[in-house]
């Protein structure tokens, strides 16, 4: 509604400015303590924690008591109150969620503390103390239990470092002792292989010069010939291998070499006799230097494999620390020894004491795998049936539930990949099954994905026609039923259903953003329109605050203002009533203001009386006062000539130092106060209840009738009366006084 059009209803017809009337100020004052005498005091925070910071209490009985109070207390403490018991519920709750978590890591620290160091022992360790970190604040007593634990842990991690750098510098000196002798070895075996070849080459020369004079011996020549051609190809062989510290090779390699230089004659058997001499105490010294290299070794594996029989480790982590040191014992060359032998058989048999429950383990392994297969291959099964008997017959019929459809692949997908591990053979196989039998059914569930995608790609059309027609009046009501209806269609690809979903969206945001631009500009018009009205009740205000020589003509403004505010328009209706009120009240204000310019002037005009009887009164008091000082008093006060000519012969007199008469002045005063409180309608004291009732009878004798004029002037001219009197004793003239200040509301 305009608010034009509603200043004209008989809403505001019933009161108006001009004929409203003002209530008596005894009514107003019951009015105004009716509400407060029916409230009740409500308890506030301040009160209620006698000034303490709310958030500074961390006692959560402390703050159910208070609670216990909440018919009490005002809302906002209440909900306070509540607030602060919730966080701290829930910092308890958080708080003894850690203190369980720390408790558990403490008592695996203290289990680990325990036992000896494993190849998952560090990593265990570094996951603990990064938990401990993201805990934060941890109990002093868990504190010191967490310190000794780790402590201990440390401990046993510097011990296995301790042992394992020993090993390694071990091997390390053991390597380069090798090394030194091997070059060693290599340059004097050079050196004889280089002689050798030397002296076979002479020979060959020389049984060259003598072929045709041995033609007899042609036959034992060629056998000698190739007997040492297998030596010159085993000989480099045999040191090469020597060299490389292959003792298998080496051995193998020097029989044949000793073999073949057995067929042949002393002279040419001499050319190597002293070679593979040399040869085989080098590979004795090799055999004897592999065997104090490697025992070493080899026990420590020994040692290592009968270690882990006695530790519990789960048989995934023992079976690979059991090959780890399998594989350590084959990158050793282990030498042909009866010691290396014991080791050997000492190292298989701590194996296999170590393998059973590794075994074992395994084969529950390969019973799960096989379980595992048979609930794939029954999953499969449930698939192909349900797509030959459902989905086959019943496709593009209504009573197939394609939600349950996808509920269906989605479990499907999920029990297929919980029944994990399977054989290795069988993977390639039950997989190529399981997502065929997926494939069918998925693609007749897409088919009807993608009849559901076009008819929620219509709603998201119809969300865009109404953006661009712009109908944003009804928007809430035709969103609504779009979202309905989105809600009645079936199931769609997730991927593209966020896609379409976020389109839908965007269309709506448009639309409401559309209708809150609308909305918006109607509430800034309204504001617009609110501070226009709120501006012109403060330009009212203004003018009821103007001086009363400016207020005198201040009618046209006033009559212009309220034009314009009946004028005002596009008001939201909820500010009516306080607008209103905030008009009326200025106007009134203004009206109030205007009427009381007689009364302010008629006051100004009793005060500038009371002071000039106030400058006679000190006169006839203190006679040595300094008269041209008084007489300028006298004249500075501004008061009509007829009052200021009924108050003239009391100030004669004083200036003339007549002293006052106090008992005539006693009587005319008394007089004046009694007439005042029968004209007014107050009571009379006791002592002047004659003087009363002689007046009343005088005036009754009279005649004496009073229309509120005639008893306006009458109180007038009482009260000028009063001031014209000379002065009294101090003591009478406080008792008269009183009488008279009590009627001097009426001056006015």
């Amino acid at each position: 509604m305009m608010l034009s059009k509603l200043f004209q209803s008989s809403w505001l017809r019933k009161k108006t400015p001009d004929d409203r009337s003002v209530p008596k100020p005894q009514e107003a004052t019951a009015k105004s303590l009716r509400p407060a005498i029916q409230k009740t005091e409500k308890i506030t925070l301040d009160s209620l924690t006698q000034g303490q910071a709310l958030e500074s209490i961390d006692n959560l009985d402390v703050l159910q008591h208070f609670l216990k109070q909440s018919d009490k207390l005002d809302k906002r403490t209440n909900r306070a109150l509540r607030e602060r018991v919730n966080v701290l519920r829930k910092e308890k709750k958080q708080q003894q969620a850690l203190s369980e978590q720390n408790e558990k890591i403490c008592a695996r620290l203290e289990t680990m503390a325990r036992i000896q160091h494993n190849p998952l022992f560090d990593g265990e360790l570094l996951h603990l103390q990064q938990q401990l970190q993201k805990a934060g604040v941890i109990d002093a007593s868990l504190q010191t239990r967490f310190e000794i634990a780790i402590h201990k842990c440390q401990n046993i991690q510097r011990h296995a470092e301790a042992e394992k750098s020993k090993l390694a510098d071990y091997a390390i000196a053991e390597a380069e002792q090798t090394r030194q002798q091997q070059q060693a070895h290599e340059a004097h075996m050079q050196l004889v292989v280089d002689q050798e070849i030397s002296d076979v080459e002479a020979k060959q020369e020389q049984q060259k010069n003598q072929q045709q004079a041995q033609h007899k011996k042609a036959q034992q020549t060629l056998k000698h010939t190739e007997t040492l051609e297998k030596l010159q190809q085993y000989v480099p062989a045999l040191e090469k291998a020597i060299s490389a510290a292959d003792l298998k090779q080496a051995r193998d390699l020097l029989h044949k070499s000793q073999t073949a230089v057995q067929s042949l004659d002393k002279q040419n058997a001499s050319l190597f006799d002293g070679k593979l001499h040399l040869f085989a105490g080098q590979l004795r010294e090799l055999q004897d230097w592999q065997n104090y290299a490697a025992l070493p070794k080899l026990e420590a594996l020994c040692d290592a494999m009968e270690k882990i029989v006695t530790i519990a480790l789960p048989p995934l982590q023992k079976s690979e620390a059991i090959r780890e040191l399998q594989d350590q014992w084959r990158a050793i060359k282990v030498p042909s020894s009866r010691e290396a032998d014991d080791l050997w058989a000492r190292f298989k048999k701590a194996a296999d004491i170590a393998w059973e429950p590794c075994a074992e383990f395994f084969e529950q392994e390969k019973k799960l795998r096989l379980f595992n297969l048979e609930q794939r291959q029954n999953i499969c099964s449930a698939l192909e049936e349900f797509f030959t008997q459902k989905l086959s017959q019943a496709y593009g019929e209504s009573n197939v539930d394609w939600k349950a459809v996808t509920r269906i692949l989605e479990k499907a997908k999920q029990e297929f990949h919980h029944f994990h591990p399977v054989a290795r053979a069988d993977e390639k196989m039950i997989r190529a099954r399981f997502e065929s039998a997926m494939a069918a059914v998925a693609g007749k569930l897409l088919i009807e994905q993608q009849r559901n995608e076009d008819k929620k790609q219509q709603l998201v059309n119809a969300a865009k026609s109404l953006v661009d027609t712009g109908k944003f009046e009804q928007a809430e009501e035709r969103v609504r039923q779009l979202k309905e209806q989105w809600k009645a269609i079936g199931s769609m690809r997730h991927h593209v259903d966020q896609v379409m979903w976020s389109a839908f969206q965007e269309q709506c945001s448009a639309l409401f953003s559309q209708r809150r631009h609308a909305q918006q500009q109607v509430t800034l018009q309204q504001q617009e329109s609110l501070q226009k009205a709120q501006k012109l009740c403060n330009d009212i205000h203004i003018l009821a605050k103007l001086p009363d020589a400016e207020l005198v003509g201040s009618r046209a403004q006033f009559d212009i203002l309220h034009a314009q505010f009946s004028a005002i328009s596009g008001i939201a209706e909820k500010s009516h009533a306080g607008l209103k009120k905030q008009f009326f009240a200025a106007c009134d204000a203004w009206r109030e203001q205007l009427a009381g310019i007689g009364k302010r002037q008629r006051a100004m005009q009793w005060q500038a009386l009371a002071r000039l009887a106030a400058l006679c009164a000190d006169l006839e008091q203190n006679p040595g006062l300094d008269r041209e000082s008084m007489s300028a008093q006298w004249e500075a006060v501004s008061l009509p000539s007829e009052w200021r000519a009924a108050l003239l012969p009391r100030w004669e007199r004083a200036l003339a130092g007549q002293a006052p008469d106090y008992e005539k002045n006693e009587q005319r005063r008394r007089e004046v106060c009694t007439k005042l409180e029968i004209l007014l309608g107050f009571e009379t004291p006791q002592d002047d209840l004659p003087l009363r009732r002689n007046v009343q009878l005088q005036w009754l004798t009279r005649g004496f009738g009073l229309t509120d004029e005639d008893r306006r002037e009458q109180q007038d001219a009482l009260v000028l009366l009063w001031y014209s009197c000379g002065s009294v004793s101090a003591e009478t003239q406080e008792n008269l006084q009183a009488r008279f200040d009590r009627m001097s509301f009426n001056q006015v």
